[in-house]
């Protein structure tokens, strides 16, 4: 790892014994386990993580000295270790499955890129839709209500909270509301990150979705059922073009073990991803509120601006550091506002970048590009046109409006909730099997991801003409 700036570059070093022998021993473990990634994802999440996350969880609730304080923090530490060892079993496998038909699917078409197989993996529930789900139901409750509706259609996001928590006849839709935020509320609004509040901590970035919805007149059933209907219709007319009944077989078992393991992207960071940060920011919290208590610094949210060591060490012996914390929060806004970052340091070879690619989206811009045309990848078929809104963070959730183009960096789970609003998604990052593009996909809704300079080309009201299958943005103002 390297620290640059406050960005994290990471470097994968090659194997250092026989490749040809390591090759053949993965080859052979992989295809033991794919028909049963996901059984095997989910009982490593009832065996380590769940148990890990209760004990967290009495540890937040629990008192806490100075001493108890470093003896838990170190246990999460380790956790961490071990979470992230089972992360990379449970989501590698899984992208090696996808490969593999992938290759099948270009073989059988003849086609160059193979994108397309994963239309066919779409319509599979899991945890990303499943809050989805929810969150519309939640909608429907408020439609069903006509002082709900009232006050969801009228107040803006400063009164909303207050509105509901004063209004009686919300009581029951708020209790609702709280038991949907103790099953999905552990997520960050800042992924991968301590800094961002959680759901939990604040209702009202659940409400603002619901009161998105209640505007939009979404139904999440019916829209799926049709993503359903529709990968099965695909997936039949496809199976009819392969004559040859050895290659069609070959292909049927990959891709149905692919398609129960299709849920692994969105499960797997539900409950690693997403759910450890949560709880551990909710711990840490607690922790700074004790350091607070000891006078180290002002407010307990400052523990996010100092190192593990640091902590550590704090946790020892509580000194002052209000003006080293201070400094860090100033350097981290910094370089949260940092443009032109180098997309990597040394010289890779052409091969190395092309392979990160598929997963990272273009490294370097592409030549192709033009004063009115940006290419990306190919991730979500079809071709709309219509206003571009670029959203850089999750405050600006609220400026995008039916029919709008989605444009940028990337996207995450918690970002899933703007794609049934979306006309068109693009993105500067992310490749074909990125978070972007496999919710695109659900929602039937063309992408061109990994264009990398999307958000600086294009502004909020410009008019584009996205092509997701051939993986072409057309800039189309006069």
């Amino acid at each position: 790892l390297k620290l640059y700036k406050g960005h994290i570059y990471t470097k994968t070093e090659p194997f250092k014994g026989d490749s040809n022998k390591r090759f053949q021993a993965n080859k052979e473990l992989m295809e033991s386990i794919y028909p049963i990634l996901t059984k095997r994802m989910n009982q490593m999440i009832k065996e380590q993580f769940l148990p890990y996350y209760n004990k967290l969880d009495s540890f937040t609730e629990g008192n806490l000295n100075l001493q108890r304080g470093k003896e838990i923090l170190q246990s999460l530490t380790d956790f961490y270790k071990t979470a992230y060892d089972l992360h990379f079993d449970i989501v590698m496998p899984q992208m090696s499955l996808n490969t593999k038909v992938e290759e099948y699917y270009k073989n059988l078409t003849n086609k160059k890129s193979g994108h397309d197989v994963y239309e066919l993996l779409t319509g599979k529930m899991n945890k990303s839709l499943e809050t989805d789900q929810q969150l519309s139901r939640l909608a429907l409750t408020v439609k069903g209500d006509a002082e709900l509706t009232k006050i969801f259609e009228e107040e803006c996001t400063e009164t909303l909270l207050k509105k509901l928590e004063e209004n009686k006849a919300a009581k029951s839709f708020m209790a609702e509301v709280d038991t949907f935020l103790k099953q999905y509320g552990y997520r960050s609004v800042v992924s991968h990150d301590f800094v961002g509040e959680t759901w939990l901590e604040n209702p009202l970035h659940a409400l603002l979705i619901i009161q998105g919805y209640v505007n939009d007149g979404y139904n999440f059933d019916e829209n799926f059922k049709q993503t359903v209907k529709k990968r099965e219709q695909n997936y039949n007319e496809f199976l009819e073009q392969i004559a040859d009944s050895t290659h069609k077989e070959e292909f049927k078992k990959y891709y149905q073990w692919a398609l129960d393991a299709s849920v692994i992207r969105d499960d797997h960071h539900f409950y690693i991803d997403a759910m450890l940060d949560a709880k551990a920011r909710l711990f840490l919290i607690k922790l700074g509120d004790l350091l607070v208590h000891h006078h180290v610094f002002l407010m307990k949210e400052d523990i996010f601006f100092l190192y593990l060591d640091e902590v550590k060490s704090l946790l020892e012996n509580p000194v002052d550091v209000k003006e080293l914390v201070e400094k860090r929060k100033k350097e981290h806004a910094e370089h949260e506002q940092m443009p032109n970052l180098p997309r990597y340091f040394g010289v890779p070879e052409p091969a190395h970048l092309k392979e990160a690619e598929k997963y990272m989206g273009a490294i370097e811009e592409n030549d192709d590009n033009s004063e009115h045309s940006i290419k990306g990848l190919a991730s979500s078929s079809g071709t709309y046109t219509g206003k571009v809104k670029v959203i850089s963070n999750t405050k600006e959730f609220y400026k995008l409006e039916k029919g709008d183009v989605l444009v940028c960096k990337t996207t995450t789970p918690l970002w899933t909730t703007l794609f049934q609003t979306a006309g068109a998604v693009i993105t500067d990052a992310g490749g074909i099997l990125s978070h972007s593009a496999i919710i695109a996909r659900e929602y039937e809704i063309p992408a061109v991801v990994g264009t990398k300079i999307s958000t600086n080309k294009l502004k909020d009201g410009d008019i584009v003409m996205v092509d997701g299958t051939n993986g072409i943005v057309t800039l189309l103002n006069e």
